[in-house]
């Protein structure tokens, strides 16, 4: 069992456009009017505004109208009662970074994304990807110093000629890197190429953490949270495709010496989307992009201790 700790980065550059025409907002102008249901975008906060009322000549920026209202809200008589604007989301641009599952940036290929680390990072998660080939590089200044192309093409189903032919071409849909070099002040560039468009649900740098071997006989499930209502008039079901999210139960033989280091990690974690990672090398199923539910640590031994945890994926 290993857990990848994010570390803040920020964005220096990217092939797409924030906004694009994709999103249809237009940027926020002091001193415009906007109708109700107006979008707008702001480039301080990079995200989408969503106009709740109608406003003329308004001078007060979204992200201000947002805390003010927060603020503010069922006091009686206070001139933010009213809410003004709201957080729409993040940009087409953003929606890799938004830390959620289920918001996906789209963009011609090949895209490429370049990330500054706040600190030093060795691994790099990426969840939800469209593409046929994912080229992660670590620049140190302008020389490349790490290199790995991965081939996004799942073969693990095909037992024969017939199926290498004819059976519809599968792909993975998440990227798990754990050996990138350490360097300070280290550039990641990521580049996602296809012969159409592609698109990546979440891009996570950080820090690995292993906490020791997964036993045997541990559960991956899944949670569907897809509205389904039977008609009145005819009976039928009828589902409304919605968000799902994955759920880990394992059991890990730990160092006893680790105990507390882990026992911290756990507990910050609890309210951080983080990437634990089951059965490294082996069950891509077993990789959940979120937080640890429940655990408990057994201390059995002056040598080895076991963790039970729930590891809840995000929707």
């Amino acid at each position: 069992m290993q857990v990848i700790v994010p570390v803040p980065f920020t964005v220096d550059s990217t092939t797409v456009p924030a906004p694009d025409s994709g999103d249809g907002e237009v940027a926020w102008v002091s001193g415009a009017s906007y109708a109700k249901f107006d979008r707008v975008y702001r480039s301080t906060t990079r995200l989408i505004y969503e106009c709740r009322v109608a406003l003329v000549a308004d001078t007060v920026t979204p992200e201000q109208w947002v805390i003010d209202f927060a603020r503010y809200e069922g006091v009686e008589g206070a001139y933010a009662n009213q809410e003004r604007w709201r957080v729409w989301g993040p940009c087409n641009a953003d929606k890799m970074f938004d830390q959620a599952v289920g918001t996906v940036t789209l963009g011609d290929s090949p895209l490429v994304v370049e990330l500054l680390p706040s600190s030093l990072v060795d691994s790099i998660y990426l969840g939800d990807v469209s593409a046929a080939t994912a080229l992660v590089e670590v620049l140190d200044g302008a020389t490349v110093v790490y290199t790995r192309l991965v081939d996004l093409s799942d073969y693990g189903d095909i037992s024969d000629w017939f199926e290498y032919f004819f059976d519809e071409t599968v792909r993975r849909s998440e990227v798990v890197l754990t050996d990138l070099p350490p360097i300070t002040g280290a550039v990641v560039r990521v580049t996602l190429t296809d012969t159409t468009d592609v698109g990546i649900g979440t891009c996570q740098l950080g820090r690995l953490i292993t906490f020791g071997d997964t036993q045997w006989s541990p559960t991956v499930s899944s949670n569907d949270y897809s509205p389904k209502a039977v008609s009145a008039a005819t009976g039928a079901t009828v589902i409304t495709p919605g968000p799902s999210s994955k759920r880990m139960d394992a059991k890990v033989v730990c160092d006893s010496t680790k105990v507390d280091v882990l026992v911290r990690t756990l507990t910050r974690l609890q309210s951080i989307p983080a990437v634990w990672i089951g059965a490294p090398g082996q069950f891509e199923s077993m990789t959940v992009f979120g937080y640890p539910k429940s655990w408990s640590m057994d201390i059995a031994y002056t040598t080895k201790s076991y963790l039970s945890v729930n590891i809840e994926g995000l929707t």
